[in-house]
């Protein structure tokens, strides 16, 4: 009867090295890979860009609290932009504002002229 090799001996050492190895070996490397990246992780600009649409799209999904971190900071610059340049907000509101002032306008009753204070008295004067 064959005895097991004690623990501890470098025979079973390098066996259960090369057993590990290839049991965790695509973890280990995969871990690797990623600590890596983790190093490496380089927030510029360039990279931010491919990833910052979709987060916002996906953070807004979730729940509101990126609507409520923005809405003090956009109504900000809204305001000093109108500020700035009011003619922006004009142009921006006005296809739409205008259908609704005219329409108004067509169903309103008929403007009937009253003449004004000053015509009644030079009319008045004239008789």
């Amino acid at each position: 009867m064959a005895h097991a090799p004690k623990t501890g001996t470098p025979a079973v050492e390098r066996d259960y090295a090369e057993l590990r190895s290839l049991l965790l070996a695509p973890e280990q490397s995969r871990l690797e890979q990623l600590q890596e990246q983790v190093e490496h992780l380089d927030l510029n600009a360039h990279n931010l860009n491919r990833v910052l649409p979709e987060a916002i799209a996906l953070r807004g999904e979730a729940d509101h609290r990126l609507t409520h971190a923005l809405t003090p900071h956009v109504s900000e610059a809204l305001g000093v932009s109108v500020r700035k340049q009011p003619h922006m907000i004009v142009d921006a509101i006005a296809p739409i504002m205008m259908p609704a002032i005219i329409g108004k306008k067509s169903h309103a009753k008929p403007h009937v002229e009253t003449p004004s204070r000053s015509t009644r008295k030079v009319g008045a004067a004239a008789m």
